[in-house]
């Protein structure tokens, strides 16, 4: 797992490797009351971590995925 700052440079801040997952069932009726799944793990945003686009990269033997979120102080 990595994640870094998102925007003309991009910054890495943080890279985890050896973190297990799990696949879960999402329901199909998600978009309403949430999808249940267990915490498998977490990320608490540093205060030294400017406001922000961030880009969070997840590498797996089936491939790479990265979604984006944004902090705000």
């Amino acid at each position: 797992m990595e994640t870094g700052r998102d925007g003309a440079q991009y910054e890495p801040m943080l890279m985890q490797s050896g973190l297990r997952g799990a696949h879960q069932k999402t329901p199909q009726d998600c978009s309403v009351t949430g999808c249940g799944w267990h915490e498998s793990w977490s990320l608490t945003i540093p205060p030294h971590w400017r406001p922000g686009g961030y880009l969070v990269t997840l590498r797996a033997q089936r491939g790479d995925e990265r979604q984006r979120y944004i902090t705000r102080s």
